[in-house]
């Protein structure tokens, strides 16, 4: 029998890419760009990079070089430096895309670290950073020693910890000791940036020796604002300006809209 083989044609397959791999999705009537190119094909193996630039513009260059961005292309680059907000990846001279987190977010001061490899999908628009975030945080943190608390003039407890999950915070707080002000407020390193207003109902709740009724009670943070605020219920606000004063519970908030 005579020795059979199959010719490819660049008409077949594509100009400038006559790869063993595109021939074989061309045969497979795999779809191609109008010069023949899989999407893929060029760019398999060759999507990581790294960064070299010295601010929030990261820019990468791939080798073999992608002809154009398009829905789907994940890239894999290494961060030359900490992001210090929004920030920006070029690829290829193709153009600065915005680098998006939790889907439409723009990135926070320390999203990104130096040094950090990062995985983003190019949406049609922007880059989505699927990879985690280098400020996630998980642990619960203390902030009793940093927080400004206000509404007491000593205290017999005050704890005040923070857990951050993605953009979720959870506040845990429980105050106690005498006080010297009508109102009761402490900061928070986060803003709640969602609206309308927050409250949310606290569990133990004492004015002047007085144990007040923790239905009307309420921890409220405003949008745009790091700093939260508990009342006795919403018709009187205010708590006694002597005497012990003790509150405690949980708020819950977004940190991002």
């Amino acid at each position: 029998m005579a020795n059979q083989r199959i010719l490819y044609t660049e008409e077949m397959v594509g100009y400038g890419h006559p790869t063993k791999a595109d021939t074989l999705n061309r045969a497979l009537m795999i779809e191609h760009g109008e010069d023949g190119q899989h999407p893929l094909s060029g760019f398999q193996g060759s999507q990581y990079a790294a960064d070299a630039e010295a601010n929030d513009t990261y820019a990468i260059t791939l080798d073999p070089a992608p002809a154009a961005y398009f829905d789907g292309m994940t890239v894999l680059f290494k961060a030359n430096t900490a992001n210090t907000g929004a920030a920006t990846l070029n690829v290829n001279a193709l153009g600065a895309k915005t680098i998006k987190k939790y889907h439409d977010q723009d990135l926070a001061t320390g999203d990104i670290e130096s040094g950090q490899i990062v995985v983003v999908v190019y949406d049609g628009t922007n880059f989505q950073m699927i990879s985690d975030v280098a400020n996630f945080e998980s642990a619960w943190t203390d902030y009793s020693g940093i927080s400004t608390i206000t509404g007491w003039s000593s205290f017999t407890t005050k704890q005040l910890a923070y857990r951050k999950v993605g953009k979720t915070m959870f506040v845990y707080f429980y105050l106690d000791g005498t006080s010297d002000a009508a109102t009761i407020s402490f900061t928070l390193p986060y803003a709640y940036n969602r609206t309308p207003f927050l409250r949310i109902p606290i569990a133990y709740v004492v004015n002047n020796s007085t144990a007040v009724d923790n239905n009307t009670a309420y921890v409220g943070i405003a949008t745009g604002t790091s700093t939260a605020y508990v009342h006795k219920s919403t018709d009187n606000p205010g708590w006694t300006t002597s005497g012990s004063k003790a509150a405690t519970g949980l708020l819950i908030y977004d940190t991002e809209g």
